[in-house]
């Protein structure tokens, strides 16, 4: 290897014709060598045969065009050429450049901007803010960090929308988020029966009131089953006059089930309702001496304006065997007589008497008296009674 001088002449750079030659820059100066195996790394230039130097020169720092008129022929004024590219006077066109010469190792980091793009091709630009409207030029499309989403632009506005008849195939329920599908999402009297599985509406997808009388298939509900919780259905569900007495049991009814007055007589059997009321004599036997009368028995009844049934009963006897003796009875309401009986003859043995007669009073409160008298003589009676009853209806 041959080290040149400070200076360069044509002598000094070597042969042409030799298999390469190298222009590098060192601490003390520009510095040439003419030898095929390069000492240092270049880092201006490198001709890697003289042939190539009627096509092109490839600096690291650009790309200079080199006329043929320059570099052709036996004589080159060598100094010139380097000098010359090394003032960067010479420079490579596109057509000294091979088809697919270039390749991506020979192109620098970050070098290609958008603006370099021709406007057909828009490449895809990373953002972490959305541009404005202003900037969403038809065709521009951007990434946004932020969100993971492309952004496409209009001309006028920013859009992440895909055109649902740009889908193909079908959504599965991987590709929904939970809860991603409400109700306005799903048109009108689309989901059937035969989309919803069996048991998957319970109590709680159902609005109250949601459920009519008209969407009940017949017979479904029956007391029988688990439909109907216990004490839930009230009179107000009941429509009026539905239940018949086929539909009530025997003795179902209790008194506390009756509203005060609200059975009237049209609903009560004849005689059915009765105010029974009875009375025994306070001692046996009583001695009837003629000619006082006695109070035989007595009871007090509260009518309703209804026919009383008045019975009177007992057993008499002659007090003195010898001695004959007749015995009359007389039945008064208050100080009002409302029966008196015929005479009995008493006999030596007990003989029984009874007899029933009906009253109707007045509503209100009332004593019955039964009173007897002897004709001659004296008798006893025994067992004495009375019995009230008055028939409401």
């Amino acid at each position: 290897m041959r080290k040149p001088k400070r200076g360069v002449a044509e002598s000094d750079l070597g042969n042409p014709s030799e298999s390469g030659f190298v222009l590098a820059s060192t601490k003390r100066g520009r510095r040439f060598w003419a030898d095929p195996s390069p000492r240092a790394n270049p880092s201006l230039v490198m001709i890697t045969s003289p042939s190539q130097l009627g096509h092109r020169v490839v600096t690291s720092i650009n790309i200079q065009t080199i006329s043929p008129a320059q570099i052709s022929g036996s004589a080159v004024d060598w100094t010139a050429l380097i000098n010359a590219i090394l003032n960067g006077g010479l420079q490579v066109g596109s057509s000294n450049i091979e088809d697919k010469a270039l390749l991506a190792k020979h192109i620098a980091d970050a070098i290609l901007t958008t603006a370099m793009f021709a406007a057909s091709i828009k490449p895809v630009e990373l953002v972490d803010t959305l541009p404005a409207n202003a900037d969403a030029t038809l065709g521009r499309v951007v990434f946004l960090t932020t969100d993971y989403k492309l952004y496409r632009g209009t001309g006028t506005a920013w859009t992440v929308v895909v055109p649902t008849t740009d889908l193909s195939g079908t959504i599965s329920t991987a590709q929904l988020a939970a809860l991603a599908v409400t109700a306005d999402k799903i048109a009108a009297n689309t989901i059937t029966a035969g989309q919803i599985a069996a048991g998957a509406i319970s109590a709680t997808e159902i609005a109250a009131g949601a459920v009519v009388a008209g969407k009940i298939a017949a017979n479904a509900i029956t007391a029988a089953g688990a439909e109907i919780a216990d004490a839930t259905i009230g009179s107000a569900k009941i429509i009026d006059a539905s239940i018949t007495s086929a539909k009530i049991g025997n003795l179902e009814v209790k008194s506390a089930n009756i509203e005060n007055l609200t059975v009237g007589t049209g609903k009560v059997a004849t005689r059915a309702i009765t105010t029974p009321v009875s009375a025994l004599g306070a001692s046996d036997p009583l001695t009837v001496t003629y000619p006082t009368q006695q109070t035989a028995v007595s009871a007090a009844i509260t009518t309703h304006g209804e026919v009383v049934q008045v019975s009177v009963a007992g057993v008499y006897a002659r007090a003195v065997a010898g001695n004959p003796s007749g015995l009359t009875f007389t039945v008064k309401r208050g100080a009002t007589t409302v029966f008196t009986s015929a005479v009995l003859n008493a006999q030596a043995f007990e003989i029984g008497y009874a007899f029933n007669f009906s009253d109707t009073p007045v509503a209100g409160t009332y004593t019955y008296y039964v009173y007897v008298d002897s004709n001659q003589n004296s008798s006893y009676i025994y067992n004495r009674t009375i019995n009230l009853l008055e028939v409401m209806k």
